[in-house]
């Protein structure tokens, strides 16, 4: 299996979101699976014109000559896509959607029905599969509640339906920036053990089970806690550039 892990973190490999995707990552690697990572950051992608000559000029390829171009290769080839975005605006950051609209050359414009009495409207791939790619979601949030994640997990989980892409969840963490809190050492080990476990189950049963599941979800402090802490980190930095 070819694991293709898209981190559209301005902070590439320094941030929290790749801490979370490299402990997946070596669960999965484990198992035989081969991984890939791809920083964004490091990548000069140009935004999406709109000039849909993908389409019609030149098929299958963007008009457009940057480091795109072998991106969408690696796609076509991976049989698991991981984006793995912290929380901006409640969604993606700006690099990972950048990324998505460079994606429309892997599609046809044709129209075509899929879902449940073919209800939904969506673009054909241009690449036919033996089988479905499958898709997961890692993402990270300074906040401490989940519902926080909310509009981007929809996002992702349309996005897969409209695919047709087999959606094996999300793993999210809120309060992201306790992976990096000397305190909190014994509980980021467990942690980052457990993301091993869950990377591992997701390619040999394609799913985390319940119980480790829950056990990611849950919280390390409470809200209130979260805030008196995140406060008092801002207000001895603000005296600092005093």
């Amino acid at each position: 299996m070819y694991i293709l892990a898209i981190n559209g973190s301005p902070h590439g490999q320094h941030g929290n979101t790749d801490l979370v995707l490299q402990n997946v990552l070596k669960g999965m690697a484990s198992t035989g699976a081969t991984t890939a990572t791809i920083y964004l950051n490091k990548l000069n992608i140009k935004p999406c014109n709109g000039c849909v000559q993908c389409w019609f000029k030149t098929p299958g390829q963007c008009v457009q000559h940057d480091d795109m171009a072998p991106l969408l290769k690696k796609v076509v080839k991976a049989d698991l896509i991981i984006y793995a975005t912290p929380l901006y605006v409640f969604s993606m950051t700006g690099l990972m959607k950048n990324f998505l609209d460079r994606c429309l050359p892997l599609v046809m414009p044709d129209f075509e029905g899929i879902g449940n009495q073919n209800k939904i409207t969506a673009h054909p791939s241009r690449y036919a599969r033996t089988s479905s790619q499958k898709m997961l979601l890692i993402s990270t949030a300074a906040f401490p509640e989940e519902e926080h994640f909310t509009p981007l997990v929809q996002t992702f989980r349309h996005l897969a339906k409209d695919s047709n892409d087999e959606y094996l969840g999300e793993i999210l963490k809120p309060a992201s920036g306790l992976l990096k809190d000397k305190n909190m050492r014994d509980q980021v080990t467990e942690y980052y053990a457990d993301l091993f476990i869950a990377g591992k189950k997701l390619i040999v049963q394609g799913k985390i089970d319940d119980e480790l599941n829950k056990k990611l979800r849950q919280p390390w402090v409470s809200a209130q806690k979260l805030r008196e802490i995140t406060n008092q980190k801002f207000g001895e930095y603000l005296k600092k550039q005093k």
